[in-house]
């Protein structure tokens, strides 16, 4: 007669399938940087931003006697100068627990370390076609 112990151990699944499915609100944005911290209940918060410069509110082009139109001028911005400083467009706020921040500070470490073997490789192909040994 087999022990309970084994039973358990044959019916117990070998594998599981997770299905990957985008949700409706799913998009892809560029990432310049993050910033956020620990929240008090001890998630961490991390909002993802892109950086760009003030986009201007009107740009004026003159039209020439001949038609022609003329170069673009910022008219109207959202602060007085157009060179103030840069935005920061927060696109995203996550709020997750240690054990998946550990997940993607691996996840990340793996892919930093693909950056790296590429670049070394792109490095190498470089040398050879300029001839360096």
């Amino acid at each position: 007669m087999a022990d309970s112990g084994d039973e358990t151990q044959q019916s117990r699944p070998q594998h599981v399938h997770f299905h990957h499915i985008k949700s409706s609100q799913y998009r892809v944005v560029h990432v310049d940087g993050g910033t956020g911290g620990l929240t008090p209940r001890g998630y961490c918060a991390l909002s993802l931003f892109n950086e760009r410069k003030v986009i201007p509110r009107v740009t004026t082009r003159d039209i020439s006697e001949s038609g022609d139109v003329g170069p673009e001028r910022v008219t109207e911005t959202r602060v007085d100068d157009p060179d103030f400083g840069i935005v920061r467009e927060i696109e995203i706020g996550l709020i997750f627990d240690e054990r998946t921040a550990i997940e993607i500070r691996d996840w990340l470490n793996k892919r930093i370390g693909e950056f790296e073997e590429a670049r070394a490789s792109l490095e190498g192909s470089e040398d050879n076609l300029n001839g360096a040994d």
